[in-house]
């Protein structure tokens, strides 16, 4: 049975090309694609999502509706992508229980295996800020 992902961006181009990207994995099964953090939030309510890929940026604030998300459906697998993200919004972000942040100019054909493996449990920062968000959430 596929795994159950809802994506949300506003750039009607880059949800398309997430759509796409994610859904033409056969272990993926698209079921929701929106705009908005508030129409991303309401999907989660509405069904079981196992995997909610969020635009950091878009309407609403992606950093609210990952925690909103992990607070009504903890299962759901939280992923985001932005252009560009800072570190304090990076660590942000993994304390709310997002297990992979991705820059949207870096996005490759790995991208499916790579948010299997979030799934699963393993945590994939791939930004430039990566190291600087793991020691503000784990000081030494």
């Amino acid at each position: 049975m596929p795994l159950r992902v809802l994506i949300a961006d506003d750039d009607d181009e880059v949800r398309s090309a997430l759509v796409l990207m994610i859904g033409s994995d056969e272990q993926f099964e698209v079921v929701a694609d929106v705009a908005s953090a508030p129409a991303a939030v309401e999907a989660v309510r509405c069904g079981p999502i196992d995997i909610a890929v969020l635009d950091l940026n878009m309407p609403g604030r992606g950093v609210e509706a990952a925690r909103e998300i992990a607070a009504i459906s903890p299962r759901t697998t939280l992923i985001v992508v932005s252009a560009r993200i800072d570190s304090t919004t990076a660590s942000t972000l993994v304390r709310a229980g997002v297990r992979g942040i991705f820059v949207k100019g870096q996005l490759d054909a790995d991208l499916p295996e790579t948010i299997a493996a979030c799934h699963a449990g393993e945590v994939r920062l791939a930004v430039p800020v990566a190291a600087d968000a793991l020691r503000a959430v784990r000081p030494r």
